[in-house]
């Protein structure tokens, strides 16, 4: 789905109790998008709208790894998206696929 922006919405006022669900803040425009398709004039609520990943699918980031005292680190591809703090799959430039942790936008520790 597109991003949500302030640019591509109105603020409307209704009865909290019409909603099926809590509405979007406007903090959160630009960091969410839509889980499906949405018509001009809908109200936007939680269940409507899915955070943007820190992290791509496809992406390259930048791999740690600490073994034995020593720590390696090279670039590899992720194979879905994540959000910081959560377990993903990684792939290097041999194909050969690891499991890490995302710590930032662009580094990840194998686990």
């Amino acid at each position: 789905g597109a991003l949500i922006y302030t640019h591509n919405t109105k603020e409307r006022l209704m009865a909290f109790e019409r909603l099926s669900a809590d509405p979007i803040l406007q903090k959160d425009l630009g960091r969410v998008t839509a889980r499906g398709r949405l018509r001009q004039g809908d109200v936007i609520t939680q269940n409507r709208v899915t955070a943007v990943p820190d992290l791509r699918r496809g992406a390259r980031i930048r791999v740690e790894m600490v073994e034995s005292g020593v720590r390696l680190s090279f670039l590899a591809t992720a194979k879905s998206d994540a959000m910081i703090g959560e377990q993903l799959e990684v792939e290097d430039a041999r194909g050969r696929t690891f499991r890490v942790r995302l710590m930032e936008k662009d580094r990840a520790r194998v686990e």
